[in-house]
């Protein structure tokens, strides 16, 4: 019943509101046509009034006019003109053209009797002498009228000769003493002549409501009870140049008889059609207008509160069940989900199980009551920039400390939710405790596996190089020997001390890559060109794999820099390029070595191996193709696992290996390969933005003469390089004392001090090193230049800005260079 009654209300509002307006309709319209009606009686009576006004003062003026005639019986031309022109007709009588007298000799048509007609301009449309005047039809009827009647007589509608505008006579008797006999025959045997006024019918009534028109009035006034076109005297509608219909024949003009001079005229009065459609008469139209329009307004909006009703009701039945399938997902679900302000307002069976907490014993207590004090920062930190709306991670990972004291890592992610005007955050958490763990193991194993593989591939290295060194050594070796021989022939033995300096070069470069290669157990990331990385060992791969296979290089240029640690990413290219190396074996073949950039979508990304979740992007790649053997699916799926491999004498730590270093610089590694096509490694490595930095040595080759004075300390606990750096020295023209370690160096800036002019320092000395010694010597107030020197790279030593390196081994010329840059 409820239901039908609440779909029946908007109908019964709607009929009710309608027939409401019908009533106030047919109300208000009856009080319009009352309005109507009372409104054009009063406009009806101010016209007759104004219309007998207008006839009183032309009647006015023609008494006077007839009091002068009867005062002057001999009225003259002259007499007659000074008189009209003291009327001021323009000025005080509007519609009035022509004042006139016809005596009876020339109404008799007597040949010396003339009109007396003036204003000669006006005048003249009755032809000369005023012959116009009598031939004017009405004119001998309405004369005759006043002299029978001796009254004031009113021609019918005339039209003057060549014009077109409604003119009537006004006519009134003159007759002998100025007394109007009593009987017909009297009247006519006493008649003297007739004042006479021409006037124009629509000027004459223009001005008769004065200063209070009446708006939207139409008059008309004809000359006989028909209301003829032709009998029209005076329209209002014309005369305010709106040509409308004329009001004699619209429906709700009032006509009224009028009896002028003896004649009848018909008064017509109404409104405009447009005065008909003004704000009073508009109103019932309004009334059923808005009523309508307020009972349709009506309607909608009590059917739209019917419809929100049930809406309502089906809303709020759905909420329920919304409100029961949430609470049974989140009690139910895996994940510990919190609502919270500044503090806790709600925690699901999960968070309770994770915490160790009950939802009555947490919720009013700040989030950070069960974060661990050492990450509490970090989630305070990033919970105050996403209020700000700076843009930081949503989902990262930190540790909570439980109700027992127990710490557990979670896996959180942070969002908000919207409740009624109240915008709380929301937080879904995971326990993975387990998981961090099993990455704590895997990557001590992962760096045991590295630092085995390392000294595998050490010691795989030292054949080769061994190989290579008694090479060089056997090149050092005989030139000295040809040297001793030739001291005779100065041309031979240069030959040979530049044979043995260009092979030390060589093998200064060869200990330079195992330098970089081996990274001395340290881990620096930086962005490297990936290019450079592997041209610093190209000589290093090429000594590590047979003579018949040969290294072919194709480098793309202008890729972005990568980042990462150098000597990890070395041992990565070393590992590929020998395992391509013992694929192809004893025989001959290449290995191709490239490198580029590719866009990775969400496909590629997702099918690289032994990476981590990647996001699409740009990658510059390392690819390292072999002619060998190639392997099978078995292989293929097993090749990352530790302590597998197919060689007879392998330990399997290679490819495990290389494993860890590329999931921690956050890449992966794409493998195609099948039996007797070989196998092409493809390592892909984030691309990064910025310039990689470029390490400054000091070039070799031909200086400048150095001209030396002072005192100079060269400390070096080698005595054959400090014999040859003090003879360099002195040979420059400097002093020199030397020290055998870092002790002794410091005790000699202490005694030489302020003589000292330089210091040239090994980084590596017994009793105390190189850096250890510089940092003394610099407490004790010593400013002066330093040069270290050392067999490892410059990253070894520490940061002294009036300190320059020089990488051993080094020529005479070398250290002389250093010396003039540490000086300048």
């Amino acid at each position: 019943m409820s239901q039908i009654l609440g779909q029946a209300t908007p109908w019964l509002v709607l009929l009710l509101g309608l027939g409401g307006t019908a009533w106030a309709w047919r109300v208000v319209r009856l009080q319009e046509r009352a309005y109507q009606v009372g409104r054009l009686d009063a406009a009806v009576a101010q016209t007759r009034e104004a219309v007998d006004h207008r006839i009183e003062e032309q009647t006015k003026l023609l008494l006077a006019a007839q009091g002068l005639v009867a005062g002057r019986p001999r009225l003259g031309a002259e007499d007659w003109r000074a008189f009209v022109q003291s009327l001021e007709l323009r000025r005080l009588s509007p519609g009035t053209r022509i004042m006139g007298y016809v005596s009876r000799e020339a109404l008799e048509g007597r040949p010396a009797a003339l009109p007396l007609l003036e204003p000669e301009a006006d005048a003249a449309a009755l032809g000369l002498n005023g012959a116009g005047l009598f031939a004017l039809p009405g004119f001998r009827e309405v004369a005759s009228r006043a002299r029978d009647h001796g009254e004031f007589s009113v021609s019918g509608r005339l039209t003057l000769p060549g014009e077109h505008a409604s003119s009537i006579l006004l006519v009134l008797p003159v007759f002998r003493d100025f007394a109007v006999p009593n009987h017909t025959d009297a009247r006519r045997s006493g008649f003297q002549g007739l004042v006479v006024c021409v006037a124009d019918g629509h000027e004459m009534f223009r001005p008769m409501y004065g200063a209070s028109p009446i708006a939207e009035l139409d008059v008309e006034i004809y000359d006989d009870a028909t209301c003829r076109e032709d009998g029209l005297i005076y329209d209002r509608d014309l005369c305010l140049a709106t040509n409308g219909t004329a009001m004699a024949v619209r429906p709700g003009s009032r006509h009224m008889p009028m009896i002028i001079g003896g004649r009848y005229w018909t008064l017509v009065v109404g409104f405009l059609p447009k005065a008909a459609v003004g704000t009073f008469q508009n109103r019932p139209r309004m009334v059923v207008v808005a009523g309508t329009a307020l009972s349709l307004l009506t309607f909608a909006l009590t059917l739209f509160l019917a419809y929100s009703r049930s809406r309502l009701e089906v809303l709020t039945h759905q909420l329920g069940e919304s409100e029961a399938r949430f609470r049974s997902v989140a009690e139910t679900a895996s994940c510990a989900i919190f609502i919270f302000s500044d503090r806790i307002e709600y925690m699901n069976e999960a968070g309770s199980r994770i915490t160790g907490y009950s939802l009555g014993e947490i919720v009013g207590h700040p989030l950070l009551k069960l974060v661990h004090p050492l990450d509490q920062e970090l989630v305070r930190s990033r919970a105050q920039a996403r209020l700000r709306g700076d843009s930081v991670p949503l989902r990262y990972e930190f540790r909570l400390l439980t109700k027992e004291g127990e710490t557990r890592w979670i896996d959180f992610a942070a969002g908000t939710v919207a409740l009624g005007d109240r915008v709380l955050g929301l937080g879904t958490a995971f326990d993975v405790t387990e998981r961090v763990r099993a990455n704590e193991a895997r990557l001590k194993v992962e760096r045991k596996l590295l630092e085995a593989q390392k000294l595998e591939s050490l010691g795989l290295l030292a054949g080769g190089v061994a190989h290579d060194f008694n090479n060089l050594l056997t090149v050092i070796q005989g030139n000295a020997g040809m040297v001793r021989e030739a001291l005779d022939e100065p041309e031979v033995a240069a030959t040979c001390l530049r044979n043995i300096e260009d092979t030390c070069r060589r093998a200064a470069d060869l200990v330079r890559q195992m330098l970089a290669y081996s990274g001395r157990g340290r881990v620096e990331v930086q962005l490297l060109d990936l290019n450079r990385l592997v041209q610093e060992i190209a000589q290093l791969l090429s000594v590590s794999i047979p003579k018949t296979i040969t290294l072919r290089y194709e480098w793309a240029a202008g890729l972005p820099p990568v980042s990462g640690d150098a000597a990890q990413l070395h041992q990565v290219v070393m590992n590929l390029v020998t395992n391509a190396a013992e694929a192809i074996g004893e025989a001959e073949g290449q290995i191709t070595l490239r490198s580029g950039l590719r866009m990775l979508g969400e496909t590629d990304v997702t099918g690289l191996r032994v990476a981590e979740t990647l996001e699409p992007g740009p990658f510059v790649f390392l690819e390292v193709a072999d002619t060998g053997s190639g392997m099978d699916a078995a292989t293929l799926a097993r090749i990352f696992d530790p302590f597998f491999t197919t060689k007879f004498a392998g330990r399997g730590l290679g490819l495990a290996a290389m494993q860890g270093i590329v999931r921690g610089h956050g890449g992966g590694v794409e493998i195609q390969s099948s039996p007797g096509a070989g196998t092409v490694f493809r390592i892909y490595l984030p691309a990064q933005e910025g310039l990689v930095p470029h390490e400054e040595t000091t070039a070799p080759g031909l200086v400048g003469e150095v001209v030396g004075a002072g005192l100079v300390l060269v400390a070096d606990d080698e005595p054959g390089i400090r014999d040859f750096a003090r003879r360099v020295l002195e040979r420059a023209g400097f002093e020199t004392v030397a020290a055998a370690d870092g002790q002794e160096a410091v005790e000699h800036v202490r005694a030489h001090q302020r003589e000292l002019r330089l210091v040239l320092l090994d980084l590596t000395m017994p009793r105390l090193g190189g850096d250890e010694a510089l940092a003394e010597m610099r407490a004790m107030g010593f400013l002066g230049p330093v040069i270290r020197w050392s067999g490892y790279t410059q990253h070894d030593a520490t940061r002294d800005h009036r300190a320059t390196f020089l990488h051993k081994p080094f020529s005479a010329e070398d250290l002389l260079a250093g010396v003039r840059e540490a000086l300048a």
